[in-house]
């Protein structure tokens, strides 16, 4: 089972900056799942929400400023981080993942429209990298349908949150090689129907030693968590 590092190691370090991964990869950690948007001039931007508000203390829509702006601001709080952390474009980030083994690089819920231009920009950034290490994941199903168009070649992963629908069979459905549930939502059976289905199994975001612990009992091939550093012990 991997231990995969949350936006980077959300909860050691700034989510989603240079820092954060560079952090997390000298203390041996080798997953690693982050977020993706567009901003406004069309680069791909490493950052979990629709605003910087959160992370940044600034309020900007991220779909409504370049990447230069947005790599401007400080990602990190001074109060806890000793050096400034910018909004990275995935430019910048995909150097550090070069290092690392896995990656699941999640598409942020966006119009088709600008998820097409995303698309093309991240088949141009990965051309000339090893494709193998990298899975497309989403929430979002035309997302990943426009994906398996578009990057055939790059897997894919289903995000699911819910159990209104049949995760398992939504996913086969897409095409997928991997399923990503919340947490709360799997059951040692539910694993066992991904796993006949020939999905891999990946779950978010626990920061429990006995969670993990169980998860890994049931057979799920990753665990993301916001402290991968910690919990790197518990993986394989």
């Amino acid at each position: 089972m991997h231990i995969i590092g949350h936006r980077g190691a959300r909860g050691e370090a700034p989510e989603n900056t240079l820092g954060g991964f560079l952090y997390a990869l000298n203390r041996g950690v080798r997953h690693f799942e982050l977020d993706i948007q567009l901003a406004a001039d069309g680069v791909p931007v490493v950052i979990h929400d629709r605003s910087t508000t959160r992370t940044t203390h600034q309020r900007r829509a991220v779909a409504l400023t370049s990447s230069t702006t947005l790599g401007n601001m400080n990602a990190a709080d001074p109060s806890i981080w000793p050096s400034v952390e910018r909004v990275p474009t995935l430019l910048e980030v995909l150097p550090l993942l070069d290092q690392s083994d896995t990656v699941q690089l999640e598409l942020k819920r966006d119009l088709p429209i600008r998820q097409v231009l995303l698309l093309r920009a991240l088949r141009e950034l990965l051309r000339e990298r090893d494709t193998a290490r990298y899975t497309i994941t989403s929430f979002d199903t035309t997302t990943l349908l426009l994906a398996r168009a578009m990057l055939p070649e790059l897997p894919r992963g289903y995000i699911c949150e819910r159990r209104l629908i049949d995760n398992v069979a939504m996913a086969k459905r897409l095409k997928c090689k991997l399923i990503v549930f919340a947490y709360q939502i799997l059951t040692r059976e539910v694993i066992k129907e991904a796993k006949l289905a020939n999905l891999k199994v990946s779950c978010f975001t626990t920061n429990d030693t006995s969670q993990i612990r169980r998860l890994a009992s049931w057979g799920v091939n990753s665990v993301i968590t916001d402290y991968p550093v910690r919990y790197l012990y518990l993986g394989k």
